[in-house]
């Protein structure tokens, strides 16, 4: 069993393609890629967080795309998940939450020994401090977290599509920066560490 973390999908959304630069000729073509790519990555046993921004689709659609992936998934809500919590898990999240305004949720791991250890924090948004080198909004600049209130965590998020990969303290995990596919936590951890000793101004 394995641990996966992605964002940003954007199931059935025509506008993403030209806007990220999507490399396909229609939103059927995008929705069937995603898909295939997802469970050639993800197991059927597999957990897999998906930070937000997951289809731009009724709950039928949303159902169907939901029942083709692999794994046991888990949604932080993004702020083009618009639906009630109750519509995505009828839909087919095993859990799902809707992170209060600032908030961010730990992920908790263990040491060889056994032992529970918070690894990073999640959130769809990356900190507010460099929200506005993606999305100058303030409506949802205020639902991001703060630097200050995690110190030295590092915050994996969505959000920014493909405006950055890493930065000092934030690993985007959004699909654009991860060849549209999710990435695993033994990868992502390599980047939780190494964006930790960033140092300010440096980014990829």
């Amino acid at each position: 069993m394995g641990v996966f973390f992605t964002a940003d999908t954007h199931f059935g959304h025509e506008n993403v393609i030209p806007y990220c630069q999507r490399p396909y000729s229609s939103v059927d073509e995008m929705d069937e890629d995603l898909v295939k790519k997802w469970n050639e990555t993800v197991g059927e046993r597999d957990w897999i967080f998906h930070l937000g921004d997951f289809a731009f689709m009724d709950k039928l659609r949303t159902a169907a795309i939901i029942a083709r992936l692999n794994g046991l998934k888990v949604l932080l809500k993004g702020n083009h998940d618009k639906r009630t919590v109750k519509f995505y898990l009828d839909a087919g999240f095993v859990q799902v939450y809707k992170l209060p305004y600032g908030a961010s949720l730990p992920f908790w791991d263990t040491d060889e020994k056994g032992t529970a250890t918070v690894a990073f924090e999640m959130s769809h948004f990356p900190f507010q401090h460099a929200m506005g080198d993606y999305d100058d909004r303030d409506y949802l600049t205020e639902r991001a977290p703060t630097q200050g209130r995690l110190k030295g965590t590092v915050l994996v998020h969505g959000h920014v599509h493909d405006q950055w990969k890493l930065r000092p303290n934030m690993v985007n995990v959004g699909v654009d920066v991860w060849d549209l596919k999710p990435v695993s936590l033994e990868e992502l951890l390599i980047r939780v560490r190494f964006v930790g000793n960033l140092p300010n101004g440096n980014e990829q």
